[in-house]
């Protein structure tokens, strides 16, 4: 049978929309293409664009081991949705809505023993009959669980912050990140504002940890943290929400709505940033390492032989990753030195001049003024990053 909402390679999409891509991203065997680590986004990206084959409904989805592994996805799936309400609240699933995820250390410690469990479950079902598709489903999962046990093992949790990514950015970022369109999740949204605090205070802990082991980023970047967390509490993008509101609210629940969000700013969400600020600047800092390569932290090599593995999903060297590129230089210019004879020119050119090989000339679309695109585009949205100062 033809499954309705299988994803393909071809285009890069679905291969026909139905009422069940709707609930595409809720369904439960798509679990596995979940993580909150950096080193799995490739995954995460791919499968958003529809370039992951997955498990598709049907007779050989029936009794056996295929079912206990959608049975795993399913419980895996939840169980990553309480992990990370604000992911559940990405994906459509509103059960969360009030909550922020927990950034402990004990949090971290326990989100490692139950992946550790997922693995040794996903390991002890038998792929020997499984589908293409279900074996794809089955070693990704294994993949991602793996690298997460990797990264937990050489403590990367421990820096979890540096100058483009961290809790005081993506905070930052929550009003663009949760649906707006009722009181209700008006609310949900003042009670995770509520929650920032906690969540800094557990970035904290986290980094002081990360300080005792000796485990910190480049100095010069996280330099560039207080002022970023200046730049946020300047630009207050949390506000946003209070500034435009649904046609059918009433005035009563906007003035109420716009006086809780404020309060929970002023009283709870900006001390909290100014404290935050404070730590990295006064004693996080100033201990950041000196060194620029990964390899000066304690297990270098293990780290990033880690690191290339986790964004290359091979076991390379990282020089034998360089000779590759240098070997594909030598093919790329070898190829544009074929192209370039065979359009006429007596030597090769260190590259091809814009157009050779080609009749096709396409003109030149008129400059537009800046100033007059910088007008059309408005301000920016949340001027918050503020990278260069």
């Amino acid at each position: 049978m033809t499954c309705p909402w299988r994803i393909t390679e071809l285009g890069g999409g679905f291969n026909r929309w139905t009422q069940h891509e709707f609930s595409f991203f809720s369904h439960r065997s798509y679990s596995f293409c979940y993580s909150p680590s950096h080193a799995h986004n490739h995954i995460v990206r791919r499968f958003a664009r529809g370039r992951l084959s997955v498990p598709c409904p049907g007779p050989q989805t029936v009794g056996g081991t295929t079912a206990a592994q959608n049975a795993l996805f399913d419980d895996y799936y939840e169980n990553e949705l309480r992990n990370f309400p604000e992911r559940a609240t990405a994906f459509g699933d509103y059960r969360y809505n009030d909550q922020l995820a927990d950034y402990s250390l004990a949090a971290i410690a326990k989100r490692d023993k139950s992946n550790r469990d997922y693995l040794a479950r996903i390991q002890a079902i038998s792929s020997a009959e499984f589908s293409d598709q279900d074996q794809l489903s089955h070693d990704l999962l294994i993949r991602v669980l793996q690298q997460r046990v990797a990264d937990y093992d050489l403590k990367e949790y421990e820096m979890p912050i540096n100058q483009q990514n961290g809790a005081h950015t993506a905070l930052a970022d929550l009003p663009l990140s949760v649906p707006l369109d009722s009181v209700k999740h008006y609310e949900d949204y003042i009670a995770r504002l509520r929650q920032i605090p906690r969540v800094l205070s557990q970035t904290t802990e986290v980094l002081r940890a990360g300080m005792k082991d000796n485990l910190m980023p480049v100095k010069f970047l996280i330099e560039k943290i207080p002022a970023q967390c200046q730049g946020i509490i300047d630009s207050n993008p949390f506000l946003q929400p209070a500034k435009k509101f649904f046609k059918d609210f009433s005035v009563e629940d906007q003035k109420r709505l716009t006086e809780q969000i404020t309060a929970a700013l002023n009283d709870e969400v900006f001390p909290a940033y100014k404290t935050f600020a404070a730590f990295i600047k006064d004693e996080y800092a100033p201990r950041g390492r000196t060194t620029l390569s990964i390899t000066s932290l304690s297990d270098g090599e293990k780290r990033y032989q880690n690191a290339i593995y986790a964004r290359t999903t091979t076991h390379m060297t990282a020089e034998g990753i360089h000779q590759l590129g240098l070997r594909e230089i030598d093919r790329i210019q070898a190829g544009m030195a074929e192209v370039a004879k065979k359009a006429g020119y007596s030597r090769t050119p260190r590259r091809c001049p814009k157009g050779a090989g080609t009749e096709v000339r396409y003109p030149r679309l008129p400059r537009r003024n800046p100033e007059r695109r910088r007008a059309a585009s408005g301000p920016p949205r949340i001027p918050h990053r503020q990278m260069d100062r």
